[in-house]
């Protein structure tokens, strides 16, 4: 039996210790786990074979291969769990927004499940700035504002920013930029002056929306820098590429001399405290052919210069060693083959000050080897 909000309640409409709350997680295995532990600690008798009798299930170890990563959840079986969880009204949606969220094989998927998640005022009132912190990776914009923030003339005015920025925002998206850059703390009021100027905050977040975020922003960064080939003049902008056949310790290499050149460029801009343009940044660097002996691999780079500089990130499925693996080992599970296309895509954020320090909006997630 379930409240009339969603928290779940035993037959006959006794209390019991609070519910574990759905609205605190991003990772619906992560809630599973949780409620079964806190299940398990109010009704020792409670199990795995019990809750899948709640829950209309046939296997009995059904919910443990869910929590493992062994088994996904689909359509049918999401409303029986739904059922056993005791979960109605807005935390039973959300729960299947959080298993879309979780299990979705494309980014506009994940996006679109998370737009979801992030409305939910309860959520929001649970996670804090998740939701603001997707939306401000999300839009390339919102660091080009903050950035725009350290020239003399800065005005806090939507139409000014608006039409400084390249392409232009309209003074809304502008507005928008400024009210969420506030709240962050990524913008702030000098004392004594009320002047708005950047801000140095510690932001963490959960890592899916970290690397959703940081996926979207690459992507977006991308286009400007596509858009720049048309819509700015040579002599303000430097487009290269090179496409080399190398050995993967050479890759490696050029891969570390692009870590360094990222820094000493950081540096040089930060040294640079009164600065009148907003300037973007991106590097990649990633195989154009397959890699001989890796099943799972990927090279990217992309360093942001101002507000956000994001790392490379390399992850290799690893090789076997001994005996040959078998069919279901190097197929793997449908968690890990979940993970893998994740570790795909996933790149370290790292915020950054001036002068010169590290502002960390994640710790141990930037500039991963």
């Amino acid at each position: 039996m379930a409240s009339k909000d969603g928290e779940a309640k035993p037959e006959g409409g006794k209390e019991r210790p609070a519910a574990v709350n759905v609205f605190e997680f991003l990772d619906y295995r992560a809630y599973l786990r949780a409620h079964y532990a806190a299940e398990k600690e109010r009704k020792p008798a409670f199990s795995h074979r019990f809750f899948s009798r709640q829950a209309g299930l046939k296997s009995p170890n059904f919910l443990k291969l869910v929590m493992d990563g062994e088994r996904n959840l689909g359509p049918e079986t999401v409303p029986k769990f739904v059922k056993a969880l005791g979960l109605t009204g807005e935390a039973s949606s959300f729960f299947g927004d959080l298993v879309t969220f979780n299990q979705a094989d494309t980014v506009a998927e994940k996006n679109r499940a998370f737009e979801r998640i992030s409305a939910s005022r309860r959520f929001r009132m649970a996670k804090r700035i998740d939701g603001d912190l997707f939306k401000y990776l999300s839009h390339w914009y919102y660091p080009a504002v903050r950035e725009l923030a350290a020239r003399p003339d800065f005005k806090e005015n939507p139409k000014w920013i608006a039409a400084h920025l390249r392409p232009k925002i309209t003074p809304t998206e502008a507005g928008g930029a400024l009210d969420l850059l506030l709240s962050l703390g990524l913008l702030v009021r000098e004392a004594g002056t009320g002047r708005v100027v950047r801000g140095e905050p510690t932001l963490t977040t959960d890592h899916q929306v970290r690397s959703l975020g940081a996926r979207n922003f690459h992507r977006q960064m991308l286009e400007r820098a596509s858009d720049s080939i048309e819509t700015v003049k040579a002599i303000h902008r430097d487009l290269a590429a090179l496409t080399v056949c190398v050995t993967p310790e050479t890759a490696a290499i050029v891969k570390d001399r692009i870590h360094k050149f990222r820094e000493e460029l950081t540096q040089i801009c930060d040294a640079d405290t009164v600065g009148t343009v907003v300037y973007q940044l991106n590097i990649q660097w990633f195989p154009l052919s397959a890699i001989p002996g890796r099943r799972i691999e990927h090279e990217h780079a992309v360093v942001t210069l101002g507000d956000v500089a994001v790392g490379g990130v390399r992850h290799g499925a690893g090789q076997h060693r001994g005996r040959q693996p078998s069919a279901h080992e190097r197929r793997g599970s449908p968690e890990q083959r979940r993970r893998g296309r994740e570790a795909a895509g996933r790149h370290g954020v790292e915020l950054r000050r001036h002068p010169p320090a590290t502002v960390p909006l994640a710790e141990g997630l930037a500039d991963h080897r």
